[in-house]
């Protein structure tokens, strides 16, 4: 991947085509994730065994890995009787008088049931990409929070 530019050096046209190219890399994968049929624990009776969150998780990992992003780490973490939970750390820029500052983004990679009601066409795990938008469990609840 090129180096990063400098925020301050860049133009609002530069700023959307940069974020152009992410939003076309990042929807497959997004979809990805919402074909992956997990759900919270508490709608899950065999969450422990199945492997579809722990699939999810993985699912998150790979793409927070393939992203390259210099000083990031991922760590999948356990603890009986909860989701996993992944935690993804990138370390402030070196000499930034900003290093030092943390900033926490929050995401759930556990799904709501299925429900009803979905148009035709639109199932809750299907990814459908349709003028912009992606449907499917997932997508917009806190699913995205890695991909964005």
């Amino acid at each position: 991947q090129p180096a990063p530019l400098p925020a301050a050096n860049m133009d609002a046209a530069t700023i959307r085509r940069l974020v152009d190219e992410e939003w076309e890399a990042a929807v497959p994968a997004l979809q990805g994730f919402v074909a992956i049929d997990n759900l919270s624990i508490a709608y899950d009776p065999a969450w422990k065994t199945n492997g579809l969150l722990e699939k999810a998780c993985d699912h998150v990992i790979q793409w927070v890995k393939a992203q390259c992003v210099k000083g990031c780490t991922v760590e999948l973490l356990h603890d009986d009787g909860y989701s996993p939970f992944v935690v993804v750390e990138v370390a402030g820029t070196v000499g930034s008088p900003k290093a030092a500052s943390t900033m926490v983004m929050y995401g759930h990679l556990d799904k709501q049931p299925h429900g009803s009601g979905w148009d035709e066409g639109i199932t809750p795990t299907g990814g459908l990409l349709r003028d912009g938008k992606i449907y499917g469990r997932g997508a917009g609840d806190d699913g995205y929070a890695p991909f964005a």
